[in-house]
């Protein structure tokens, strides 16, 4: 059975398509992407000279979160750094909003709306917080449906920042998954529930690890590197 992937030209046209980038800018838009692999992002992606780069399913959906950041104002630097930190939030976005775009129409009532959301916090590097410290931005990115955020926007509680910037991961991924080749949506969907099923299951020393980092409450180095291990247990094997 043939492993679903995407080159860079069919994720680049599907990109530049979802966010109407003219013709004659086409070749500036794919500097751009390219910038994010000099990044070192997605953190598993590796481009071989002489042979067509090829993403997985969990890739293209990251290089759609990244490009989602970059329209909220965030420079690439710092869309690729709240990303790599937050990539259990993300994929569970991803797992809840796959599940809601497959039972679109056997259902009854309205879709879950599925958001990542974050202080953008774009004068961190001039306050005082420590330098090996994690950002603002990425240490309050989290995800949740249209009730917790209108939670969010209801209820005040002192010390809560003034600012908030969001992305529907539900829409991007119907969206992205209609500019793509066929089974992106079934793809990423199975790649998410082996993320979960790992994570919940505790099968590895990994997954002992990310549970142990998360359990201290805020995001640390061994949170970040326990979760890249947790990645690449389950990354790109999904049909």
């Amino acid at each position: 059975m043939r492993v679903w992937s995407v080159t860079f030209g069919e994720l680049e046209a599907a990109l530049a398509e979802m966010h109407d980038v003219a013709a004659s800018k086409r070749t500036a838009f794919q500097a751009r992407l390219k910038n994010f692999h000099r990044l070192a992002f997605p953190p598993e992606f590796e481009a071989v000279k002489g042979r067509a780069a090829q993403y997985t399913p969990a890739q293209a959906y990251e290089m759609a979160l990244a490009v989602e950041l970059t329209q909220l104002g965030l420079p690439p630097d710092r869309a690729t750094t709240v990303l790599s930190w937050n990539r259990f939030e993300t994929t569970m976005a991803a797992r809840m909003a796959t599940d809601t775009l497959a039972s679109l129409g056997s259902s009854a009532g309205a879709p879950l709306q599925m958001f990542i959301y974050f202080d953008p916090n774009a004068l961190s590097p001039l306050t005082n917080r420590p330098d090996d410290s994690v950002s603002v931005d990425a240490e309050s990115f989290f995800y949740g449906g249209a009730d917790v955020i209108a939670e969010y926007l209801r209820l005040f509680e002192p010390g809560t920042s003034p600012r908030l910037s969001m992305v529907n991961v539900t829409s991007m991924l119907a969206a992205f998954d209609a500019a793509l080749p066929v089974g992106y949506l079934a793809a990423l969907s199975s790649w998410t529930r082996e993320v979960d099923e790992l994570e919940y299951g505790n099968v590895d020393y990994a997954i002992a690890r990310l549970k142990e980092a998360r359990r201290h409450g805020l995001k640390s180095e061994a949170y970040k590197l326990a979760l890249t291990e947790l990645i690449e247990t389950s990354n790109g094997r999904h049909s």
